[in-house]
């Protein structure tokens, strides 16, 4: 289970870093994305976010965007963020180990749950896989869109803002 999910962007390596925090069982992971790889989540995420809202399908594209857009903000608005207080000792525990390339992202629905995975490749055989709440995506969506904001890539986030919020510090938890 996520306990929490710190997201960082590390311009000398230029790449995005998620440090995923799992309650049960404890363990941490350090994973790094690139800019290709962030780009093709992103597009995922899109769709995701979409889906979430239950976009009518024959809605026009500006109608569609924004009904994402507005139920992305309700939604994003009930996740817990919080300023990063992660113990000092647990997050240099997980600075200590290198980091893994991720090389496939995959993001899903699971019907039967109510809830959304999201699977990082990490080679040809292992993942991390996160099973969140319809509020914990859409948190991990806001998160990555203000990490976004602090890198050079000139990628757009998943959803474009409806209104200016506020600003968020720190971590999903």
């Amino acid at each position: 289970m996520l306990d929490r999910l710190k997201m960082t962007y590390l311009p000398a390596d230029d790449r995005l870093e998620l440090l995923i925090f799992a309650r049960t069982p404890a363990k941490v992971h350090r994973l790094h994305l690139t800019r290709r790889l962030t780009r093709q989540w992103l597009d995922q995420l899109a769709q995701v976010v979409e889906a979430s809202a239950q976009v009518p399908a024959g809605a026009n594209p500006s109608t569609r965007a924004a009904i994402a857009a507005m139920h992305h903000e309700a939604v994003a608005a009930k996740a817990n963020f919080k300023p990063d207080s992660a113990d000092a000792e647990q997050e240099a525990q997980a600075r200590s180990v290198p980091p893994v390339l991720v090389t496939q992202v995959n993001c899903g629905y699971l019907r039967q749950e109510g809830r959304w995975v999201l699977r990082f490749g990490l080679g040809a055989t292992d993942s991390v896989s996160l099973t969140l709440s319809p509020e914990t995506l859409h948190g991990t969506v806001e998160l990555l869109s203000r990490q976004l904001a602090t890198t050079d890539w000139q990628l757009s986030p998943p959803v474009s803002p409806s209104a200016p919020s506020a600003v968020l510090d720190g971590v999903l938890h």
